[in-house]
């Protein structure tokens, strides 16, 4: 049996031409994917912040057991990021976060 090898070269050829389509993994919205340092990076956030909007119960994301680390779902993820918004382009403090997602919950 042969085995066909393909060179990395720059003829033209992309991945899709060597190994065929390439299936795109999807993440179910809830599923804690995200660690909070992975979190900070994406929405250039603190852990301080996210600790903050944890401590008061805004965003508390489920910890893994074995290291306490806190994983975010694309959900919470997403209400981070809203949260961050508020309090730095609306100059919102932690009780106005907690107003606003009182009434947006009531809508």
């Amino acid at each position: 049996m042969v085995k066909k090898k393909h060179k990395c070269t720059d003829n033209g050829a992309n991945l899709e031409d060597i190994v065929g389509e390439v299936e795109e993994i999807e993440i179910a919205p809830d599923y804690p994917a995200y660690t909070s340092g992975v979190v900070c990076d994406l929405l250039e956030v603190t852990p301080w912040f996210l600790k903050q909007i944890d401590d008061e119960g805004i965003v508390s994301p489920p910890r893994d057991n074995e290291n306490a680390t806190r994983c975010y779902s694309k959900n919470e993820l997403n209400k981070v990021a809203f949260i961050n918004r508020l309090m730095s382009e609306k100059n919102l403090n932690i009780e106005g976060v907690k107003l606003v997602l009182q009434l947006q919950s009531k809508t």
